[in-house]
């Protein structure tokens, strides 16, 4: 098999020479020192004095400056404050308490993703806070809506239902790079907006963040996609300044509580105070160094306007061309380093079968039952034979195979039947969207 030109990294990153560096380093030191005073100093602090055998970890400066570096690359303000946790859905889970704490009437779109959707359901209805759902996927890829028509549908939807929330992806799962921005900047000129929530997962080393001109609340992000430190490790910044006692005090709160209950939130909140909890839990330290490792590779790329893109847009259009497999097109405004294919066969009959196909012909990519393959481009630019090793994978996979076998889940219609079937859930339509009122009328109508 041919080497593998890696196409999954909306799934999960493949793990950086500096992740890997840094694990094998950690390794190292723990097979040293365990969990001697030594350890619990460098922890805090980083090393004394350095150590040939461990030239990253030579520049690692204690959780504080772990939690500086991440400040500074997602372009959050200093006084800004960085939670790290083991499970991205407990940071969710405090976000959807902040929202549905502050707010009334919560706005999301079906871009949001569905099992952090499916929390702010759960945790909204406990403080009876509405949350409504915007359909706007059917009007970005059938219509080509552009981002100012992302804004101006969000802004009229938050107006008419007489939203004071509202939580957006910067980047959803498939791709769309989502205006967050000037979203919330056209919402505030006529409506209040008392809290917002940005699910970052999709964003942190892909597109540029500015926390500081963002204008959100609460940020969410992850380290195992495109900074590509595998670990997973969450992460909650703290946005707007107005906010932080709020959010602070609702951490206490929540983790007095149980509410939220994550290990290395736990250790990493109390070893910033001067805690420490006799009876605390056992926790994984090593996605704390992974992240430490592939920070300071992603530094020396920070991520902008992705150069490569419209090349690698090129090039995967071309390779497609007398195949099975038509590109999906966005407007030029919403994409990001995420391209989608769709097969002209319509849904597949066995996902895992194409892409265990497409693996054999050395490229791994993301397979749906609803036809569609989802490949995220390299950010290095695609050597000649990378190129047609992707054409020939795209003439050699078919679209359909036959046979029956495990499938994969296909999260969208899990998503629709639970918006459709929601009775704390509304989904809205609003005047002057006849595209969105017809998608409505179909998901109301579809047997899903």
């Amino acid at each position: 098999m041919a080497s593998l030109l890696y196409l999954d990294t909306a799934r999960l990153g493949q793990m950086s020479p500096g992740a890997q560096h840094a694990q094998a380093e950690f390794n190292s030191l723990a097979g040293d020192s365990g969990c001697c005073m030594y350890f619990e100093e460098f922890l805090q602090h980083g090393f004394t004095a350095a150590r040939d055998d461990t030239p990253l970890l030579n520049t690692w400066c204690g959780i504080f400056g772990l939690k500086r570096r991440l400040k500074r690359f997602a372009g959050a303000d200093a006084d800004s404050r960085v939670l790290l946790a083991n499970r991205s859905s407990q940071l969710m889970t405090l976000a959807a308490h902040l929202l549905a704490e502050r707010c009334r009437h919560v706005l999301i779109t079906d871009l949001c993703w569905p099992s952090y959707a499916i929390i702010l359901r759960a945790i909204a209805a406990k403080y009876e806070c509405r949350v409504s759902c915007l359909p706007l996927r059917h009007s970005i890829y059938s219509d080509r809506f552009s981002a100012t028509d992302l804004i101006e549908a969000v802004r009229g939807a938050y107006h008419v239902l007489g939203c004071d929330g509202l939580f957006l992806p910067l980047v959803d799962n498939l791709g769309v790079h989502f205006p967050v921005r000037d979203c919330i900047a056209a919402i505030k000129t006529d409506s209040p907006m008392n809290f917002v929530a940005v699910d970052g997962a999709q964003a942190l080393g892909h597109v540029p963040v500015h926390l500081t001109d963002l204008q959100c609340d609460f940020f969410l992000a992850g380290c195992h996609k495109w900074l590509r430190a595998y670990q997973p490790l969450g992460l909650g910044f703290f946005g707007r300044s107005q906010s932080h006692d709020f959010i602070r005090q609702a951490v206490d709160n929540l983790r007095a509580a149980r509410a939220i209950d994550d290990p290395l939130l736990n250790f990493t909140e109390d070893c910033c105070r001067g805690r420490r909890s006799a009876f605390g839990e056992t926790v994984n330290l090593s996605p704390l160094f992974t992240c430490h490792g592939a920070l300071q590779q992603a530094e020396e790329k920070h991520p902008a306007a992705n150069e490569n893109h419209w090349e690698h847009a090129g090039a995967i259009h071309q390779a497609a061309v007398g195949t099975q497999w038509s590109p999906v097109l966005t407007d030029h405004s919403v994409r990001s380093n995420v391209f989608l294919l769709e097969s002209e066969n319509g849904s597949l009959s066995n996902a895992v079968a194409v892409r265990h196909r497409f693996h054999q012909s050395g490229v791994a990519l993301t397979v749906y039952t609803n036809g569609s393959i989802w490949l995220s481009l390299p950010s290095e630019r695609m050597t000649s034979s990378q190129r047609e090793q992707l054409a020939a994978s795209f003439r050699t996979c078919p679209s359909s195979i036959p046979g029956s076998g495990p499938q994969s889940s296909d999260h969208w219609t899990q998503f629709l039947r639970w918006i459709a079937g929601s009775s704390r859930t509304a989904v809205v339509d609003f005047p002057g969207r006849a595209i969105v009122q017809r998608l409505m009328r179909t998901l109301v109508a579809v047997e899903l």
